[in-house]
């Protein structure tokens, strides 16, 4: 677990008999933040008090010389909401590494207080895609899902047409230096159908669907084709063998009979 402490600040205006007074205050909550986008890590004293000199901001200029590397020009205070004890940090352009937990540390000449903020990161994957693989010996339509570039792992979820959820067959998960990919495949016998695949990660959702009828119409042709040629070649191997089937004699095989003999000719 990381704990990094990016703002130190000093606040003007306190006393010895007032200090005991403010509390910094942080939130409560994990503070959810997206991959590529900006996110405020909240930070306040209360009762308002002005905030006039940090290590991001001082002289009414940001600085961050000190900061770690990989902060450098993606953090920046709230230069006006410091005057009302507003501290929130504003981060820029998140990324997963920047999961963690921040302090943020406030105090004067006689008072100090700090508060944690606890960042939670999700970056946001890409739409699932369903490939079609075949067909069994029953003209079931093998299908799979696979989506990339999620954190953390995301659930996949296959769903008919009514949204009941359907059991996976296979399911497979890799891990890319921060990133999740998952693949997920099922077998459907349904004719007439929308299947829909469904990547979840809290309240972010992609899905995909894919009508499955006319590839299960296609399936029966070609088991169709396959049965076809599974008797072509039975009667091939019969030709080959000399064995025949002759046709009912009237005259000397009973009614509603056929014999098969060895062709000698």
């Amino acid at each position: 677990m990381k704990f990094i402490c990016l703002t130190l600040l000093f606040v003007s205006g306190t006393t010895d008999s007032r200090s005991e007074q403010y509390k910094v205050v942080g939130p409560a909550d994990p503070v959810f933040a997206v991959a590529s986008e900006d996110v405020i890590l909240p930070c306040s004293v209360k009762p308002n008090i002005s905030v006039f000199r940090s290590d991001l901001y001082e002289d009414h200029e940001d600085r961050n010389t000190i900061q770690i590397q990989s902060y450098r020009g993606r953090t920046k205070l709230i230069h006006q909401e410091l005057q009302r004890g507003n501290a929130s940090l504003k981060l820029s352009s998140v990324q997963v590494s920047d999961e963690g937990r921040y302090k943020c540390f406030i105090q004067s000449k006689s008072w100090y207080d700090d508060t944690t903020v606890n960042v939670r990161v999700e970056a946001v994957g890409r739409p699932p895609v369903i490939t079609v693989d075949g067909f069994d010996h029953s003209g079931g339509l093998h299908l799979q899902c696979e989506s990339e570039g999620w954190y953390p792992e995301p659930d996949l979820q296959w769903l008919d047409s009514e949204g009941i959820s359907l059991s996976s067959e296979t399911t497979e998960k890799h891990r890319n230096t921060d990133r999740f990919s998952v693949k997920h495949t099922i077998t459907v016998y349904e004719r007439d159908s929308k299947i829909h695949c469904r990547v979840k990660l809290r309240h972010h959702m992609l899905e995909t669907l894919i009508n499955t009828s006319n590839r299960m119409k296609q399936g029966e042709a070609e088991s169709r084709r396959s049965k076809t040629r599974q008797l072509n070649e039975r009667d091939t191997r019969l030709e080959s063998s000399g064995a025949f089937i002759m046709p009912q004699s009237t005259a000397s095989a009973p009614s509603g009979r056929a014999y098969v003999g060895k062709n000698h000719g």
